[in-house]
């Protein structure tokens, strides 16, 4: 079932406030990771709903770009 998710450029992942969005989204990063894609995982949200859990660094590893 996922490996037809990551022939797409892009994912957009929204719905609700509290329905689980950032975990769905952080998933769906670390399985693409793991499946070889290249992946960048970006949040949009207003300041005022506070410090976004993707805020920490974990598993970063920095690359140069091609």
């Amino acid at each position: 079932m996922l490996e037809a998710l990551w022939d797409r450029r892009a994912l957009l992942v929204s719905g609700k406030g509290g329905v689980g969005k950032t975990t769905l989204a952080a998933a769906l990063a670390v399985a693409a990771a793991r499946a070889g894609r290249t992946v960048l995982l970006a949040e949009l949200a207003p300041e005022e709903d506070g410090p976004s859990p993707l805020a920490a660094r974990v598993g970063v590893r920095r690359r140069g770009l091609r």
